[in-house]
């Protein structure tokens, strides 16, 4: 009979021990279910009282937004890579050029813009701009450093284009 009730004693102890650690996973399972929920709501913008709602299509609207975002970084890369460009109609060649041929990569290098401005200089000359007609840096002038008297504020305008 002894032998019956330790083994009675042994498989309380068991099933006990069992409970409770299935009560521990239990409860570890909760608390990281409340840390994910917390951060998608963090990640969603969504208050402790609302719905999280589909969060598939709110995760495709954030990707869509991401990407709009990453494409008009893009985009002001090689524009600002185009107004840099020395003796071209810099807004000409933006709405001439084939930006699809252009890459910007990860590190914000922009590859091809070379070969693409080459292409559309070929096609349409009208976006070199020519040497004689580029902008002449501005030269202040100071007339009290004019040693002849005789001459008019408009000479001196005039003598300096």
């Amino acid at each position: 009979m002894s032998e019956t009730n330790t083994s009675v004693v042994t498989e309380s102890n068991t099933q006990q021990t069992g409970e409770q650690s299935k009560q521990t996973q239990t409860d570890s399972n909760a608390e990281k279910l409340s840390t994910y929920e917390t951060a998608l709501r963090k990640i969603f913008k969504v208050a402790d009282g609302e719905e999280l709602g589909d969060i598939d299509s709110k995760l495709k609207g954030l990707e869509a937004e991401h990407e709009k975002l990453i494409s008009a970084t893009k985009d002001k890369l090689i524009t600002a890579s185009l107004n840099a460009l020395d003796g071209y109609n810099t807004k000409l060649l933006a709405r001439l050029i084939d930006k699809s041929k252009i890459i910007v990569d990860d590190n914000c290098n922009v590859t091809g813009l070379e070969e693409a401005v080459k292409a559309v200089s070929d096609e349409f000359p009208a976006v070199i701009v020519k040497k004689e007609t580029a902008k002449k840096p501005f030269v202040a002038i100071n007339p009290a450093q004019q040693t002849s008297t005789s001459q008019t504020m408009n000479d001196l305008i005039r003598s300096h284009r």
